[in-house]
């Protein structure tokens, strides 16, 4: 419990939100695989014989490019994944709700509810700043104050 007291809670906060929102926003991106390749990449912007010659080269280059840019960014997802299972059941089913199916906290509190749990949205919100301290430890993230 020593160890909770010396945490900075709202910068720790902040940071956890920040790190689970961009998580949220990569996951969407390769879910979706968006491909961005299109003929009028840079370069190829008027066909002439050299560029239409060397377009598949190029093509293919920038495929190769975007899949080891996707596998840096699986990898990060998956990451994080690994910090959020470490947490209790009912903190990685909150953090699914929020950051992967994209509920709002009203959307999150009405769903929780609906399983039993009579919910104030008073305590969501204090439930839900714990559970971002502990995906920030579990990460390795969190602050400690200044002494």
């Amino acid at each position: 419990m020593l160890f909770y007291k010396r945490i900075d809670r709202s910068k720790t906060i902040a940071k956890s939100k920040a790190v689970l929102e961009e998580y949220a926003r990569l996951k969407k991106i390769v879910n979706s695989g968006l491909y961005d390749i299109t003929p009028t990449s840079p370069g190829l912007d008027h066909l002439t014989f050299s560029s239409y010659i060397n377009f598949d080269a190029r093509l293919i280059k920038e495929i190769d490019q975007k899949d080891r840019n996707y596998k840096e960014i699986e990898g990060y997802i998956q990451e994080i994944q690994n910090c959020i299972n470490c947490l209790d059941p009912h903190e990685i089913e909150v953090i699914n709700m929020k950051y992967v199916n994209g509920m709002t906290n009203q959307e999150v509190i009405e769903r929780l509810s609906s399983t039993g749990a009579i919910i104030s949205d008073r305590q969501f919100a204090r439930n839900l700043k714990d559970i971002y301290v502990d995906f920030a430890i579990a990460y390795g993230i969190y602050v400690t104050k200044a002494n």
